[in-house]
């Protein structure tokens, strides 16, 4: 049952899955690596995606990743990164919120751009971006019932939030809880 804790950000993620819609055939990453990521990367292979890619920063995120489903995770800066073609994927998720991650994976892009996020400030998106026909579009609230789908994809197995529940504190240290997750010593 600690698992169904995660069922209202996993409703908020089966809002995006939605939002992409069809995935086969499709090359499909995804950046930040936190709760809402390595969920988008498990739901989002459960629909047959030709290939999904975690992006982060963080080495041991992207082990996580490929753990729980991603075909590889890349990160921003190495030579794995600059190896990446210009349509590298064709859909990509953001969970990130960083718009330098944001604008790094449009150069990587010939498709479409969900944000998932809540960006912590403006991107920009290039003329070369718009050029190559690439979209942004926003996930959006819930609409509809998003908590069947979310309950669906965790009792099926499609997504196991297992591995994220990491600490478990009372309530009076919610300030030292807010404090492992900002220190990365939690991750949810």
């Amino acid at each position: 049952w600690r698992e169904m804790a995660m069922l209202e950000m996993l409703s908020c993620i089966g809002t995006a899955v939605t939002k992409v819609g069809e995935v086969q055939w499709q090359r499909v990453a995804v950046t930040g690596m936190g709760p809402a990521g390595l969920m988008a990367i498990q739901a989002l292979k459960s629909r047959g995606p030709d290939e999904i890619t975690a992006i982060d920063v963080d080495p041991a995120r992207c082990e996580m990743a490929e753990s729980l489903g991603a075909d590889r995770a890349v990160r921003p800066g190495t030579k794995e990164w600059d190896a990446l073609k210009p349509d590298e994927f064709t859909i990509v998720v953001d969970c990130s919120g960083v718009p330098a991650a944001i604008e790094g994976v449009l150069e990587k892009t010939s498709g479409r751009l969900i944000i998932f996020s809540v960006p912590d400030g403006p991107f920009s998106i290039t003329q070369a971006d718009r050029r190559k026909g690439n979209t942004v579009e926003y996930s959006g609230s819930p609409l509809g019932r998003p908590g069947p789908y979310a309950r669906e994809l965790l009792i099926s197995g499609a997504v196991n939030v297992k591995p994220f529940l990491s600490v478990e504190i009372p309530i009076e240290q919610f300030d030292q809880g807010i404090e492992l997750l900002r220190s990365r010593k939690a991750i949810k």
